[in-house]
Formats: C-alpha cells, structure tokens, sequence
C-alpha cells in the first residue's frame, strides 16, 4: 500500500519479521527513500524482537501482558533511550528535520538492537560518537524467545541484578538479598549460566577477533566483525563491513571463520560448546 512493488514487499516481509535482514537491493532498505516505508518495517522488526509468546497469549487467550513482562519493558526502555540519544545527536550535527532524524535512527537503531541489519544510511558517517554508540547497541540483541540473536534482554536484567545483589552482599555481609526475575526469585544455577554465557561470548569474541587480524583484516573490521557475526546482526562498523559496505573483499579465511562465528552465536555458544566437550561423548 505505501508503494513497494509486491515482489519486494513479500521479500521484505519475510526478512523483517523474522529479522533477517537481507535485502532485494545493494542499498538496503535504504533503496526505498520513503519515510512512511521505515516506519512500518521499524514497528514490525521491533515486533519481532518481543518474545512471541506475548503474541501467542493476546491471539488465543486475549491476554495483554505486554506491560507485565520485564522483557517487553526492558526494550522498550533500551530502545526509547538509543533513540532519544542519537536522534538529538543526527539533528544537532546534521541539516536533517528532527523528524528525518528520528526516522533515521528510529530504523537504525530498532535494526541493530533487534539483529535484523537492514540500513537506511551509513550511519558510521554521523560521527565518532553514533559510530561507538551502534557498536555497542552489536552486542545487546532483543528479547529471549524472540526472533533475534545477541545476549539478549533477559540476560542483561539477570546480570545487572547480579551485580546489584552482589555490591548489597559488600556493603551488607549478613544482608540477605534475592535476585528476582518477574516477580520469582532467581536460581543461583541460572545466574551461574549466564554469567559464564557472558563469559564466553567475551572470551569468543577476542578469540575471533584475533584470528580475523591474523587474515589481514584491520583493527576495526576485526573486531566489529566478530561482534557483528556471533550476535548475528549484519553489518559491521568501517568503512570494508560497515553499513554501506560488504564482506565481499574479505579473504576467503576471514569469511570461514565469520561463518563459524554465525553459527557459534545462532546456537548460544554453550550448545557447541557441551557439543565439543569430550564428557558430553563419554557414555
């Protein structure tokens, strides 16, 4: 209805919900210079970073939990404050409306967090600070039960109620004090799980880090090539994999170890991790 032949449309529908990211054109979503077009798809890859038993629940049972879930309310928080942020910054550094601005960093923003990886400008032009800003927004990703990849917003709520919990315990050593999550304490071998899952993401991304300076990539593309591939968003930040760029040039080594980097984060890394652990194959 807003103009997209029905060819990309279909195309484009299947690779924003599911966010995908992949495109019927080089230039992305981009291709469409059509703000009504980014409105759209940023309302339905934000939907499909929303952990889709939320949807479930309103469809068969008529429930409207979103408010209640602290997933829902957590990206909702984190994405109202990248936005808020960064679309201040393009407006203040750039001839753009407020409202272009805030359409540009709206679909920007939402593409990254939710690991879709559609691009509708080469927002690593708007400065050192955007640039550091959407490097970090690589490695947050959506909801769990969601569609989209990275550490996801359950894990970070868990982990910063760990921490919390933890300074209390220094400040208070008899205190007792219990991590919950919605309402329900939280099992210390769940906190123990994410904490060594972050662990590892960190540790994975040095280690592909490294490997990709070994094939001559430089520094950034390195290093936002490891983030970008294990938390399955697209593009990277630079100007060889940035978001008007591609993996094209890279060497054929480079592109073996961002597949296994894909693959490693699609799967949570503690599944290939227990896969390769030689008491997993002792019977």
């Amino acid at each position: 209805f807003l103009g997209m032949s029905f060819f990309d449309a279909v195309n484009h529908a299947m690779t924003t919900i599911p966010t995908g990211g992949f495109s019927t054109h080089d230039a992305s979503f981009g291709f469409f210079e059509s703000a009504p077009m980014q409105i759209v798809a940023t309302i339905f890859m934000a939907a499909g970073g929303i952990p889709f038993m939320l949807f479930v629940g309103t469809m068969f049972k008529g429930r409207f939990d979103y408010l209640k879930d602290e997933q829902f309310r957590g990206i909702m928080i984190t994405y109202a404050l990248f936005i808020s942020i960064l679309t201040l910054w393009l407006w203040f550094h750039s001839e753009h409306s407020l409202f272009q601005s805030l359409v540009y960093t709206a679909f920007n923003v939402v593409s990254v967090i939710t690991t879709t990886g559609f691009a509708t400008t080469d927002y690593t032009l708007w400065g050192p600070f955007a640039v550091i800003m959407f490097f970090f927004m690589t490695y947050l990703g959506a909801c769990a039960g969601s569609t989209a990849g990275g550490i996801k917003t359950m894990r970070l709520i868990i982990v910063i109620r760990a921490v919390d919990r933890y300074i209390k315990t220094l400040i208070y050593p008899r205190g007792v004090f219990t991590i919950r999550y919605q309402g329900f304490p939280v099992k210390k071998e769940l906190v123990m799980n994410v904490l060594v899952f972050l662990g590892l993401y960190v540790l994975f991304n040095a280690v592909l880090t490294m490997a990709l300076l070994l094939t001559g990539a430089d520094f950034l593309t390195a290093l936002s090539g490891a983030a970008t591939a294990i938390a399955n968003v697209g593009p990277g930040i630079g100007d060889v994999i940035g978001p008007s760029g591609n993996f094209a040039s890279l060497t054929d080594t480079a592109k073996i170890l961002l597949c296994m980097g894909m693959l490693l984060g699609r799967l949570e890394i503690l599944t290939v991790v227990v896969l390769f652990s030689p008491a997993f194959w002792r019977r």
